[in-house]
């Protein structure tokens, strides 16, 4: 006996257990392909299987077994005898195996010729675009699947057309002479069935049975397989379908009426009793009304609603006996098994990318949210009054200083009249007036305060000092306050702008379509004196995937310091409209920017074009800039602007213009440095004339006859922007 435990122990150290166990997993994989299949072909409608061509379709891409799914194609075929097999279902397997084989060798070469760019290869490209539902050339891709979407790439349409043509083909192939149009439509039907239900089969297959690799189109392959492996058993045996329909109720308790209804319908259907249908309902709404009960107490009241619900249906015992059975059956379950139906039936999954996109836009808007009202707060925080020197207290002291032992104090001070007081408010308010550096009384007094006061000759050895104080600081606290005011209206403008951004980034992005106009830009700009840089400023770009932008900003003068205030415009303005601020939200904070910096000396015009390519609206802003002249028929159109320009006053708001531009126009934006030395009208003339020509030609033209008109006169820097209009009649491959 010790020689045969050693001979054990040395037969067990000399065997690779990895090696067994990887074969065991592997045996079992096919055991559960075949277990599968075989219960897809019971699931027929008439004499097809969709569901199992479609499962055949998706599995045999991926590299599954295709022994153990032929295997259980033809255990699904026999049907008693020899003489009941079902051909169409070896058939159909063999249709779909040789088209997965056929694709293998013929993808290469359709891959090298898709890359070519020949006539051929672009037909391929488009032919495929236009099949998995892409839009090509100024059209966006395709939107993000949902719950109800079927995946669109190549691998699921090889998988439907697979499934597709193994239940059509034999299907129409073995009615033969019974081919008739009901029995035809009753094809079709099974075989449109099979196409629709094959890309899901293939994401279940294809993501796993890991939670974290769920999309909502895996999610459904598994709720439609385990629903016709259902149908399946039902059709084997209606105890059998009974209970793993209840089981699987049970064990998917968070959507268990959902579960129950539909394991429940396709139990009813296939075994041919509309009652299972309600039993399973009332079991799967049990279990998930005792969602917050333990696992134990969850099944035995599912069994106990089930085997009521029976008895008051006048089902036979053998059913009755469904409830208790997948009760018993659902208990032992591994928790890793009770893991994986939980979350297959929890409304949102973790590895959802549409529910995943939606949580970070709204984690996204919340920051946005959180730091507008931080910005808020800062601007509320730098609101706070303005408190000017005590002017009462001022007039007290200069009273003491100046009116203390005067001959004339009760004529002054006493009566309804009271010069002194006014006396004293006037020298303060002439205080308050005088400049940064200019002094109250510059060494003399006036006439008229000699008239006024006896004591005026004192005035600027007793008052002066006090004055000049006073001057000082209500000089430094408008000062501080004004900057407050400015940075606080800073604050709040981001703060909108956030809040604008928060709103955007929250909703889903919008299914839009390319643009159905393209604009054909031309540019041409000059300096007026040699040698310097012009300050003038233009940009012309896209600021969302419809939206153009054009604008031309001029500095005041010429020379680097016009330069960069016109370039900081334009700049700002860009970056802002881009990020999506509204545009008065835009052209307020540029103001802002060039007052702070500047003041009076630094400004800047500004006139802007926004044109939607979509619908051909174009909104035109302008501050102080030249009219906007737009070309068509034959005709000229002029768009007038005024008000001031930025960097001016602290409000300020553009004049305002919409149009409708078509197909056909064109749209000339001067500086003022053109404009006023060609003129509008010429302006206009030669764009009418032009309107034949490219846009780069028809802006320097524009900039050529400002130039003749200046004849060697004195000239301002000089831009033009010509844009002209025409519509989307090809798509690009």
């Amino acid at each position: 006996m010790l020689r045969r435990m050693e001979s054990r122990a040395a037969l067990g150290r000399g065997m690779d257990w990895d090696r067994a166990s990887a074969l065991a997993r592997r045996a079992l994989g096919w055991a559960a392909l075949m277990g599968v299949t075989f219960l897809l072909c019971r699931a027929r409608a008439g004499r097809s299987a969709p569901f199992a061509m479609a499962f055949l379709a998706a599995a045999l891409p991926l590299g599954r077994s295709a022994a153990a799914l032929i295997a259980g194609c033809l255990a699904g075929a026999m049907r008693g005898t020899i003489r009941d097999f079902d051909l169409a279902l070896p058939i159909g397997a063999a249709v779909a195996l040789g088209g997965s084989i056929a694709w293998d060798f013929a993808r290469p070469a359709l891959r090298r010729m898709a890359a070519r760019d020949d006539r051929a290869g672009r037909l391929l490209r488009r032919a495929r675009d236009v099949l998995m539902g892409r839009r090509t050339g100024a059209f966006e891709g395709p939107a993000p699947n949902r719950l109800a979407r079927s995946p669109n790439d190549a691998g699921a349409m090889l998988c439907a057309a697979l499934a597709g043509a193994a239940v059509l083909i034999p299907g129409l192939a073995l009615l033969g002479d019974g081919l008739s149009v009901p029995a035809a439509a009753q094809v079709t039907a099974a075989a449109v069935a099979a196409v629709a239900a094959a890309p899901f089969y293939k994401e279940a297959i294809e993501g796993g049975l890991s939670p974290r690799r769920w999309t909502a189109a895996r999610r459904a392959g598994l709720w439609l397989l385990m629903g016709a492996a259902c149908a399946g058993l039902a059709r084997v045996s209606a105890p059998l379908g009974l209970c793993a329909g209840a089981a699987l109720a049970l064990l998917m308790y968070p959507a268990g009426a959902l579960a129950g209804a539909a394991f429940g319908a396709a139990v009813a259907v296939w075994a041919g009793d509309g009652r299972l249908l309600a039993l399973l309902a009332v079991g799967g709404a049990t279990a998930q009304i005792c969602e917050r009960h333990g696992p134990i107490a969850r099944a035995a009241l599912t069994a106990g609603a089930m085997l009521v619900a029976g008895l008051l249906l006048n089902m036979k015992p053998v059913l009755l006996a469904g409830g208790p059975v997948a009760a018993l059956g659902a208990m032992p379950v591994p928790e890793a098994w009770a893991r994986f139906f939980f979350m297959l039936a929890k409304p949102e999954l973790p590895g959802d990318p549409v529910r995943l996109a939606a949580l970070e836009r709204r984690r996204a808007a919340a920051k946005l949210n959180a730091l507008a009202a931080a910005f808020g707060e800062l601007a509320e925080g730098y609101m706070w009054p303005v408190t000017l020197p005590d002017e009462q207290a001022l007039t007290r002291r200069l009273r003491g200083r100046l009116c203390a032992g005067c001959g004339d104090y009760g004529a002054c001070w006493a009566g309804e009249r009271n010069r002194g007081a006014r006396f004293l408010c006037d020298l303060i308010a002439r205080a308050a007036a005088c400049g940064e550096d200019a002094p109250v009384f510059d060494g003399e007094v006036t006439p008229e305060l000699l008239r006024r006061c006896r004591r005026a000759r004192l005035l600027p050895e007793r008052t002066e000092d006090l004055l000049e104080d006073f001057a000082r600081s209500r000089r430094a606290e408008l000062r501080r306050s004004a900057e407050n005011r400015l940075v606080s209206a800073q604050f709040l403008q981001a703060r909108q702008l956030l809040e604008a951004l928060a709103g955007r980034v929250a909703q889903p992005p919008p299914r839009r379509r390319g643009p159905r106009l393209r604009v054909e830009r031309g540019a041409a700009c000059a300096s007026g004196r040699a040698g310097e840089e012009s300050g003038d400023s233009h940009l012309i770009c896209m600021i969302d995937e419809t939206r153009l932008l054009a604008v031309i900003c001029d500095g005041m003068g010429s020379g680097p310091e016009a330069a960069e205030e016109s370039r900081l415009a334009v700049r700002l303005l860009g970056r802002f409209l881009r990020a999506g601020a509204p545009c008065a939200l835009a052209v307020e904070t540029v103001n802002a920017l060039l007052l702070n910096r500047g003041g009076e000396d630094m400004f800047a015009t500004a006139d802007l074009l926004i044109l939607d390519l979509m619908t051909g609206e174009a909104e035109f802003m302008k501050l102080a800039a030249c009219p906007t002249m737009i070309a068509r028929g034959g005709e000229a159109l002029r768009v007038e602007g005024g008000r001031l320009p930025l960097g001016i006053l602290e409000q300020v708001r553009p004049e305002h213009t919409r149009a409708r531009l078509m197909p056909g126009d064109a749209v000339l934006m001067v500086s003022d440095g053109v404009a006023d030395a060609a003129g509008i009208e010429a302006l206009e003339e030669m764009l009418v004339a032009g309107a034949g020509e490219d846009a780069a030609r028809l802006s320097q033209r524009a900039l050529d006859l400002a130039g003749a008109a200046c004849d060697g006169g004195r000239r301002d820097d000089m831009t033009a922007v010509v844009l002209k209009i025409n519509s989307f009649f090809t798509l690009q491959c």
